[in-house]
């Protein structure tokens, strides 16, 4: 028996279980937003939400073959497909790096404090990023564009919500999400990945920098969605 049949008989199996009438093409389309976006929500897409975690065993198999696992996390409501090989990089310029993990130390140190939504994610504005961003990194805060792009980055992967009181002041929520995105070790081999670059000279725009997720998953995108 083949991959899709094993498939289609699991997604009947699913429906005559739980009393839905899910059809392949629904599955089909739950799979290609996971794959085309590496994250689904609950609250955005509650019907991919509940087909991929219903079929997460039979879809398991399937996404280890081109090396990637499910990550299902039911009190986030979130569902993630991370990659299975132990390294990778994350074509990101070393500004937008520095960003990313700006809103991870933010999002630590909230939650610490439990200063922290209803939802459970954290609120910060660009005037606190800057100035997280300039104390732990020891560098000039990004021209505004460069840090509104990153933000729109990571919000279309799921990392934060955004909002704009002001022209002058965009207002994000990070979201658990980072977590997941960073990883453990992130700070250590972002730190590391800093001090080399900086020992060897190499301007810094345009860099790619090292992004190890926990367990030894990795995540990487670039802007065009394309590996790195």
């Amino acid at each position: 028996m083949d991959t899709y049949e094993e498939i289609a008989n699991a997604l009947r199996n699913t429906n005559l279980r739980n009393g839905t009438r899910s059809r392949p093409e629904d599955l089909r389309a739950a799979v290609v937003a996971l794959r085309s976006s590496q994250f689904v929500f609950q609250s955005r897409s509650p019907g991919h939400f509940g087909l991929l975690k219903s079929m997460r065993s039979a879809l398991e198999p399937h996404f280890e073959l081109s090396g990637s696992r499910i990550v299902v996390d039911e009190p986030e409501g979130y569902i993630a497909l991370v990659p299975i090989e132990d390294v990778s990089r994350l074509a990101l310029t070393v500004e937008e790096t520095l960003i990313l993990l700006t809103l991870r130390w933010i999002f630590e140190t909230k939650v610490e404090l439990r200063d922290v939504e209803s939802d459970g994610s954290v609120r910060a504005d660009e005037a606190e990023l800057q100035q997280w961003y300039e104390k732990n990194s020891k560098r000039p805060w990004p021209r505004r564009q460069l840090v509104r792009s990153a933000i729109d980055l990571f919000e279309r992967r799921g990392v934060v919500l955004s909002s704009i009181d002001d022209m002058d002041n965009r207002v994000v929520f990070i979201r658990s999400v980072v977590r997941l995105v960073t990883g453990s070790g992130y700070i250590g081999r972002t730190s590391a990945f800093l001090e080399a670059r900086e020992s060897r000279g190499r301007d810094e725009a345009g860099g790619d920098a090292p992004l190890v997720a926990p367990h030894g998953e990795d995540y990487h995108e670039s802007d065009d969605g394309e590996q790195a």
